[in-house]
């Protein structure tokens, strides 16, 4: 009897201490979801903090008064903000290089820049591609806006093929109505 007794609470202790684990494992990975939402939560956040204070040091960097450059123009501060990415200033960073290559590549198209838009927007269609699914508004804008700028500059077939391509996702992922879905749509 006494030797049944001690194999009964041997079983129990062992399915408790089993119980015990799985409880515990599941609370360590219920802790790591909060902590990479958490995350996810306050990229946005840091993103644009960053942007803030790149684009905030390429203003101050041509600065008439500290002499070096009196006629400072759209496309010297763009010139040398790329040359600043380029160099590696925002290395470890890809969202906040996404979103100033974006800047940068719009703006340059904006002042007819297109060749130097298009490199600018090549690579942020790169970045995209690892940090947004294919159907988010980020990537979808990128992808819309690099077929604007091959449509600008000859490559009507790519461009075209890339806009119905895009079309077809983001209406299914954002809707007819939306205004992502409308610009590729009206490109």
């Amino acid at each position: 009897l006494g030797l049944g007794l001690a194999s009964i609470g041997l079983v129990q202790a062992r399915r408790a201490h089993r119980e015990m684990i799985v409880e515990r494992d599941t609370a360590c990975r219920a802790r790591e979801a909060e902590s990479a939402e958490r995350v996810r939560a306050e990229r946005p956040a840091r993103t644009s903090d960053a942007v803030q204070t790149f684009l905030e040091q390429m203003f101050s960097s041509v600065n008439p008064v500290r002499g070096i450059e009196r006629d400072v123009t759209v496309r010297s501060m763009l010139k040398s903000a790329g040359a600043r990415i380029d160099a590696g200033a925002l290395e470890g960073q890809p969202d906040v290089e996404f979103a100033l290559r974006m800047t940068i590549g719009t703006t340059l198209r904006s002042i007819g820049e297109n060749e130097a838009a298009e490199r600018h927007v090549a690579v942020a269609e790169d970045l995209a591609r690892r940090l947004y699914p294919e159907a988010s508004q980020e990537a979808l804008k990128v992808r819309c806006v690099r077929a604007g700028l091959m449509f600008r500059r000859g490559n009507i077939r790519e461009a075209a093929e890339r806009l119905r391509r895009d079309d077809a996702v983001a209406t299914a992922a954002l809707g007819p109505d939306h205004p992502t879905t409308g610009e590729i749509t009206n490109l």
